[in-house]
């Protein structure tokens, strides 16, 4: 039903406190997997992925392009499908080096995941969100 019906996908996670390991398969391999249905789709429009501002911190000045980073996508996902949970424990601070969690490292990873894999139909990295919240109940409007 997925692949005859559905024509736009929007994804969106955020969660900033996961083991490396949970957030390279929600944030990382999820995009793959999402990717992987939106070449099944008969009548794929867009997909969209929301990231965050953050993916790339280490950056003084971000310019609308996806940056990579020293690892490959693919060879992240390979030591989180392959080692024990103590050893991508003892190996998270090597890996991450210059982010400052695993959701803005794995959050890059996905972005380089939609690069490179999403040209056969519109793709959107959508405006890397630094904070989303409600305002006052009053100001400008409710619910705004």
């Amino acid at each position: 039903m997925l692949i005859e019906k559905v024509n736009i996908i929007f994804v969106a996670a955020i969660t900033f406190t996961q083991p490396l390991d949970v957030a390279v398969n929600t944030n990382t391999k999820g995009i793959s997997r999402v990717s992987d249905l939106c070449k099944e789709l008969k009548h794929v429009i867009s997909f969209i992925h929301v990231s965050t501002a953050y993916s790339n911190a280490y950056l003084s000045e971000v310019e609308e392009k996806v940056y990579t980073t020293s690892w490959e996508p693919s060879a992240v996902i390979d030591i989180c499908d392959k080692q024990h949970k103590n050893s991508i424990a003892l190996l998270e601070e090597s890996i991450l080096k210059i982010h400052p969690n695993t959701c803005t490292f794995t959050k890059n990873l996905a972005e380089q995941i939609v690069f490179s894999d999403c040209k056969s139909f519109s793709t959107a990295i959508v405006e890397r969100p630094s904070i989303i919240g409600a305002s006052l109940p009053e100001q400008p409007c409710p619910g705004w």
